[in-house]
């Protein structure tokens, strides 16, 4: 989607990995690493504040190692760009 989004990184997995694994997370999307390898990644929240709380509830029953990645605009960005523009965004 256009514009800041977070979404939980679960993992590097072979693409063809079973999403009955994630049980039940919604939504799963991946993207291509290398041929037949892909990271996995559930949710799709627009703060910080929202991710984490689902990064929490991953973290404690389904994968323990998830965190949060955010992208802007379909596009991976550091945290602290994405902070800089959810503050932005948050005073217009």
């Amino acid at each position: 989607p256009e514009g800041l989004v977070y979404k939980i990184q679960l993992g590097y997995y072979p693409q063809d990995v079973d999403k009955e694994n994630f049980r039940g997370l919604f939504p799963v999307s991946g993207e291509t690493v290398k041929e037949g390898m892909a990271r996995f990644y559930a949710g799709l929240f627009f703060s910080y504040a929202d991710a984490s709380r689902g990064n929490e509830y991953i973290r404690e029953n389904v994968i323990p190692n998830a965190f949060v990645v955010p992208f802007h605009n379909g596009e991976k960005i550091s945290m602290s760009r994405a902070i800089e523009i959810e503050r932005q965004r948050d005073r217009e």
